[in-house]
């Protein structure tokens, strides 16, 4: 299992060891459909719905796809899995559910296959990088070998009316824009029967992600925390990602549109004539089973606690693989997540923002400068990464279980908005509780809930050392926007003073002067006709859209406006690391502008402010999080 040192594409977290199972097992020969999970759950969550009831289902969650598991196992009349008694909710609809994760791999029912399972039936006894040979150049997309086995980002593009840019909007030129899944089973199987074993989807596993032991027997992974392992790449995928050893992970609660699973159902024990025990137990450790654990202390930079036995002085680490976010990178093979953003690892739909110096507010003659936006240098002592989209109106349901949006029919990609800078508080810390991170913010003095009346007092505070997300600060803010510029907007100067006829604005806002919206409810930016120059059916629009900043920032400027954690007030001098005045309760500061937002508005150096408690229409919010 893993990959040799010479494979082209291999990724840390790919050690070869050997791995014997010893339970014959029966795999799923396609992933499962639109079709198959409709009939079992009553309804289809698939974000490419129009593929077909034959394509694979997907943007599920890990313990969605559990609870399929049984739902699939009790319509067959077989033994559950899982024991999901401690669970709340319910799926599509805030599943939660207490760890430890267990399964009972000798069940008759259905259950996700393991790492180890999923990869040995990928190679179907070959060795190679893909099921039908290795890859004879470093191309991304143009592999010929994939072409036959795979959906992925050299034949990916869609025949129906639903699909996704891989290129990142130009970012990775090499991969198409018009993306979709397609039915399952439509390109050559491995020698055990399996479809799709690369492409079209990724495959959640049972496993969590961790380093690997130098040999195992039915290994299941490491203890589950907050991240679960996915295989097989997507239909975006490239020749790095289709490889029978490659390894990325996610969340178990995170959906996404090109991630689905196959089950996997336990046939019986392997006898002891099937398997040669002494090929895998000769680890120093003193016999078979599972392997023991060794003495030490906490080793790699993950800080992890737990050992796995490859020796009598054994000291290798076992603890999470995903722990290089910040480190240096030239591509996204050298990062943990496959994600290499401004030349160093971040977190998927994250960018990773740089420490640095910048001039902060505005020059003197800056047309549409206000009297707060003094210039003073800020030193960022810290790099931090920034959520490349406002927050969107599906992750804010998918963890508080509601959506606030004035605009709810703008629809699920859209930035979530109509929340309070308090209702921010706690859907950061929401988001860090999820990943099992450390919340930035105490709210253990405040009254009522998000959406419903939450009051905090004056006193709060939060420190840059956190581990979790959280609100940037101001001065982040201006920072980011900026990417290193020192324009008006991050990509020029305005030509005129023409308040909405602004061709630079056109190219990276939804602002007032191309705000339009075709769904029902749009926003009369023109004030009944008094702001004739302005648009009069306007409203946020799907994250995105519109071209990113140096850094890979979308909507700094336009959509909706961005509370961050500063109270508005008079700039300092010259400092490092500003949070801004103490919060007197009542004002919180604005960047960004909204869908009305006008040459002014949209300035890099441009503040307004909303009460603590508004629920204000327009305004939303993205989250960064200080790098350890």
């Amino acid at each position: 299992m893993g990959s040799p040192l010479s494979e082209r594409g291999r990724i840390d977290g790919e050690d070869e060891h050997p791995v014997a199972l010893t339970r014959h097992f029966f795999m799923q020969t396609s992933e499962v459909t639109q079709g198959q999970w409709e009939s079992v759950m009553g309804y289809n969550p698939s974000h490419f719905d129009q593929c077909g009831a034959d394509c694979p289902v997907e943007s599920v969650s890990w313990l969605e796809a559990l609870w399929y598991a049984n739902a699939r196992s009790r319509s067959e009349g077989l033994e559950t899995c899982y024991d999901l008694s401690s669970c709340t909710g319910s799926p599509g609809m805030r599943l939660r559910c207490a760890r430890p994760f267990e399964i009972d791999v000798d069940c008759t029912g259905y259950r996700l296959p393991t790492e180890a399972e999923w990869e040995y039936a990928y190679r179907a006894g070959t060795r190679t990088a893909f099921f039908n040979g290795d890859p004879d150049s470093r191309d991304t997309c143009a592999q010929p070998l994939l072409q036959e086995i795979a959906q992925f980002c050299g034949n990916c593009s869609s025949t129906y009316g639903q699909s996704y840019d891989c290129s990142g909007d130009g970012a990775r030129p090499d991969q198409p824009t018009d993306c979709a899944t397609t039915s399952v089973g439509q390109r050559q199987a491995n020698a055990l029967g399996l479809y799709d074993m690369a492409g079209n989807v990724a495959e959640m596993v049972w496993d969590a992600p961790g380093d690997y032991p130098a040999m195992a027997v039915d290994p299941m992974g490491p203890e589950h925390e907050s991240l679960i392992v996915v295989r097989g790449a997507g239909f975006c995928g490239h020749m790095s990602r289709l490889r029978a050893a490659d390894r990325k992970s996610t969340t178990y609660i995170a959906t996404s549109l090109n991630v689905g699973f196959r089950l996997a159902r336990t046939f019986r024990k392997a006898s002891r004539d099937e398997v040669d025990p002494d090929l895998l137990c000769s680890n120093g450790c003193g016999g078979c089973g599972e392997l023991a654990p060794a003495p030490g202390t906490a080793c790699g930079p993950c800080g992890a606690d737990e050992y796995v036995c490859d020796g009598p002085e054994a000291t290798q680490c076992n603890g999470s693989t995903t722990c290089n976010i910040g480190a240096s990178c030239l591509s996204d093979e050298d990062c943990d997540h496959g994600y290499c953003s401004n030349d160093h690892c971040a977190l998927a739909n994250y960018v990773y923002v740089p420490s640095g110096s910048f001039i902060m507010g505005s020059a003197p003659d800056e047309y549409g400068r206000s009297a707060l936006e003094s210039q003073h240098e800020v030193t960022l002592s810290k790099p931090f990464l920034m959520s490349s989209t406002e927050a969107t109106q599906k992750q804010w349901k998918d963890l508080m279980g509601y959506n606030p949006s004035h605009f709810d029919q703008c629809g699920s990609s859209c930035p979530v908005e109509s929340i309070s800078w308090l209702d921010v508080l706690a859907y950061a810390n929401a988001v860090s509780k999820a990943y099992d991170l450390q919340p930035c913010y105490d709210l253990s003095s405040c009254t009522g809930e998000p959406g419903n009346r939450l009051r905090c007092p004056a006193s709060l505070s939060f420190s840059l050392s956190c581990s979790g997300y959280r609100m940037p600060t101001e001065a982040e803010w201006e920072y980011a926007y900026r990417a290193g510029s020192t324009t008006t907007f991050y990509n020029g100067d305005p030509e005129s003073r023409n308040t909405c006829a602004q061709p630079l604005l056109e190219e990276i806002a939804n602002f007032c002067g191309n705000c339009s919206v075709d769904y029902p409810g749009g926003f009369d930016c023109s004030g009944d006709g008094q702001r004739p120059h302005m648009l009069s059916h306007c409203g946020p629009k799907p994250v995105g859209e519109y071209l990113p900043n140096r850094w890979g920032l979308y909507d700094m400027s336009g959509n909706v406006g961005e509370f961050v954690w500063d109270t508005h007030g008079e700039y300092p001098g010259d400092t490092t690391d500003p949070l801004g005045a103490e919060h007197d309760g009542l004002k919180a500061v604005v960047r960004g502008a909204g869908f009305c937002g006008h040459l002014a508005r949209l300035r890099a150096a441009d503040r307004s402010t909303a009460n603590w408690i508004t629920h204000k229409m327009g305004t939303g919010v993205r989250l960064v999080r200080s790098i350890p």
